[in-house]
């Protein structure tokens, strides 16, 4: 049913023209031109909404997962980047290409990049390389923009895949919805399924546009901030937790 679900909703953005907007977590085909950059600042707050709202301010008093990135384009599409994560300590060093012209059907991007990360009950840091490919489609019946990822974790050696859709109430606000299906729940080897939620993980808000600058509000049933980790499913029955992300182009 999954399968089928993300496949016609690519099929529904294939005749479009390409457009690039950003999401709260899943990768986007790049917009940057040559020699700009992009930094993004991201936080996921570890408190639930609803404990203790006085005290903990609906969530916010409680931590945070932090995360920064750097991105820019070198020369021909093809961008260098980096990112560091609070949660286990994720460090990600990679490259981009946007091999799609603007003009393109459906905008498409390749990431392959190099992750650290120091994971619970663990002496030594794990490490290995994540490949992702992002799809995007132009704003459809006005309105509407679809972003698609799938890529390959060789450190965990599963599929990974989220789907967003934008929904533009006007050129500079938008409302955004995420889901991470967990497609291997059932069939992954014992050990890997320790490592899996028990339920899928998802993300909703509203992006808000200004003059160089991106305004992301969500909410979400997970604290992670990559396709990779909110793939992964999450274990907490209920609870949602606001994040936000900046994002400042230069």
């Amino acid at each position: 049913m999954k399968t089928k679900i993300l496949l016609l909703l690519f099929l529904c953005s294939a005749p479009l023209l390409a457009f690039q907007d950003n999401c709260f977590t899943l990768f986007t085909p790049s917009s940057l031109s040559k020699g700009e950059t992009e930094v993004n600042i991201n936080h996921r707050f570890y408190g639930a909404i609803d404990d203790d709202v006085w005290n903990s301010l609906f969530g916010i008093n409680g931590g945070a997962n932090v995360g920064i990135g750097f991105r820019n384009n070198i020369m021909y599409r093809i961008e260098a980047k980096a990112s560091y994560t609070r949660s286990k300590n994720r460090v990600e060093l990679g490259a981009s290409w946007r091999p799609t012209p603007a003009s393109a059907p459906v905008a498409g991007q390749i990431d392959i990049a190099w992750f650290s990360f120091k994971q619970s009950g663990m002496d030594e840091r794990g490490n290995n390389f994540l490949v992702l490919v992002s799809a995007q489609n132009n704003i459809w019946a006005e309105r509407g923009i679809l972003t698609l990822n799938a890529g390959y974790d060789l450190y965990y050696e599963r599929f990974i895949s989220g789907v967003a859709l934008h929904g533009k109430i006007t050129d500079s606000v938008a409302l955004i919805g995420e889901y991470y299906p967990v497609w291997d729940r059932n069939s992954a080897p014992a050990e890997m399924q320790t490592h899996l939620g028990e339920r899928d993980a998802y993300a909703f808000g509203i992006k808000l546009d200004t003059y160089g600058h991106h305004f992301m509000f969500s909410v979400s049933n997970a604290t992670q901030n990559h396709p990779a980790t909110m793939s992964l499913g999450t274990d907490d029955s209920g609870d949602l937790y606001f994040g936000f992300n900046i994002q400042r182009r230069f």
